[in-house]
């Protein structure tokens, strides 16, 4: 049986809120809007890199982060785990793979390092 499981896959470069820097409603953000909006999208092009990589593997993308995390959720056959995680795993790729298999408690998530 190749069931699917869901997981988050954390990406190398910092989320927006990084960049912008600590208090910035308070003492004003580093970037200027165009610049966060040009940083927005640096990093979808990024996450359209691994989504394209997940569905070439038979997952999908469930969802994505890129303000306080850049991340993707996605879906995929459990048998591909290896391969996401693996060799072929995007370099923007780095740090966690939080692999949710089932909502059944104690079972919520195993933790898997990703090393492309």
């Amino acid at each position: 049986m190749n069931s699917e499981v869901q997981a988050v896959v954390r990406l190398t470069d910092a989320p927006l809120a990084l960049l912008v820097g600590p208090n910035a409603k308070r003492t004003g953000p580093r970037l200027t809007a165009d610049q966060q909006r040009a940083y927005l999208q640096t990093l979808a092009q990024k996450q359209n890199t691994v989504a394209n990589q997940v569905a070439a593997m038979g997952g999908r993308e469930l969802g994505r982060v890129s303000k306080l995390h850049n991340a993707l959720i996605v879906s995929i056959p459990s048998a591909q785990l290896n391969r996401l995680a693996g060799d072929t795993a995007s370099p923007s790729q780095t740090g966690l793979l939080l692999l949710y298999g089932d909502a059944k408690t104690g079972k919520e998530a195993e933790i898997v390092t990703v090393t492309p």
